[in-house]
């Protein structure tokens, strides 16, 4: 059986995340450290010395977790054993409601990310 694009497609999102949250997150180091995780973290638009937006912060929580989720369908793969549906179903539903309530944000990616994982999993079963 071919390879699955899976674990690179899922590596390559979480990183994509990391990419847009991690600038943001270390330059406002100093700012968290002074204000502690919870007061530091803003509500809207961060300016150039407040907090990351709450938008940094679950890109940087979300590249964690896909890059978790890259780790589980590797070994599972490895394993000749298939794919949970509800994986492809999370990050369908997760994508959906992300991009609901923000609409300019890599949310879109998980939609399609779900939909090729469905995919494979439909074309291995057939």
């Amino acid at each position: 059986m071919p390879r699955s694009l899976r674990v690179p497609l899922t590596v390559s999102v979480a990183l994509l995340h990391a990419l847009v949250a991690v600038p943001q997150v270390v330059r406002s180091l100093p700012y968290i450290v002074d204000h502690g995780v919870w007061g530091g973290i803003a509500l809207g638009t961060p300016t150039l010395d407040a907090a990351p937006s709450m938008a940094a912060l679950f890109s940087a929580l979300l590249s964690v977790e896909l890059l978790m989720i890259a780790v589980l369908v590797r070994a599972l793969e490895a394993a000749n054993v298939p794919v949970p549906s509800w994986i492809a179903a999370g990050f369908v539903l997760g994508g959906i409601v992300g991009a609901v309530l923000m609409p300019v944000s890599g949310f879109w990616m998980l939609v399609g990310l779900g939909v090729y994982y469905w995919r494979a999993r439909d074309a291995r079963a057939g």
